[in-house]
Order: C-alpha cells, then structure tokens, then sequence
C-alpha cells in the first residue's frame, strides 16, 4: 500500500492520494472493495464445489 500510494506517485511526479481528494479516491476504494469481495466469494464457491466435505470460515 506504501508503494502504491507513495513511491510510485513519487517517482512519476503525479499528485499524492491525499491531494486527489475523496471525489477521486472513493470510487477507486470501493470499486476495489467490490471486486475483493467478488473473487473472495467466487473463490470460496470452487474451493467448496470441488472439496465439499472442507469447511471454509
């Protein structure tokens, strides 16, 4: 997270997170939440389907 949100800004000479503002930094977080949440449950379904006597928390 240090990397993303600090040296790569940095070192490309683009504005800090902090500087974008929320109307920018909020659609990315929740778009990544989403998408987090997406491959957690997918993942979940296959390892179940192909193991179902595994129980999963």
């Amino acid at each position: 997270m240090a990397i993303n949100s600090l040296a790569l800004p940095i070192y490309f000479n683009d504005p800090l997170p902090w500087q974008l503002g929320a109307s920018t930094v909020l659609p990315s977080l929740i778009g990544h939440v989403i998408f987090g949440a997406v491959i957690g449950r997918t993942s979940r379904h296959f390892v179940t389907r192909t193991n179902p006597r595994r129980v999963v928390t």
